[in-house]
């Protein structure tokens, strides 16, 4: 079984004159405790070899940072691709992903991340800050699985 967690960046501070692009905004301390949270809860669930895939924001990037440190051991790759991406963009950083690798959490940014849970999952889910969706796929390779082949098993 392949497994995927989609998780929305925790809470960030908002712009301001010492950070005015949005991209540059910093996690705030209840954000790095969202991430730390989400991680522990992904501890549970995940055991076997995980990457982590952000957006290169400043946020989500240290969102995947503290969801690690409370998870433990993954690879981490942050992608600037990722910060202004679609459900689809992020569908397709899976086709890339080794096939011994039996866990994907991606880290980013709404409206894109509760998109992408709603496409997988059929229902609406809107994510808050640090939210996140896990969800289940067949033990297939990564570039076989589609939207249809994945099923949610940690609501948001």
């Amino acid at each position: 079984m392949k497994t995927l967690l989609i998780l929305r960046h925790g809470q960030a501070s908002p712009a301001d004159k010492d950070t005015p692009r949005d991209y540059d905004r910093a996690l705030t301390p209840r954000g790095i405790e969202e991430a730390q949270d989400a991680g522990l809860v992904a501890k549970a669930f995940f055991t076997g070899k995980t990457l982590v895939i952000a957006s290169a924001a400043l946020r989500t990037a240290q969102t995947a940072q503290w969801f690690l440190h409370a998870f433990g051991h993954a690879d981490l790759e942050t992608r600037e691709l990722l910060y202004h991406a679609s459900p689809s963009d992020w569908l397709e950083q899976l086709f890339g992903c080794p096939e011994d690798l039996a866990h994907v959490v991606f880290v980013g940014h709404n409206p894109a991340v509760s998109e992408l849970c709603t496409q997988l999952s059929g229902k609406t889910l809107d994510l808050p800050t640090g939210g996140f969706a896990a969800f289940s796929a067949p033990n297939a390779p990564w570039t076989e699985l589609h939207a249809s082949d994945w099923r949610l098993f940690v609501p948001a």
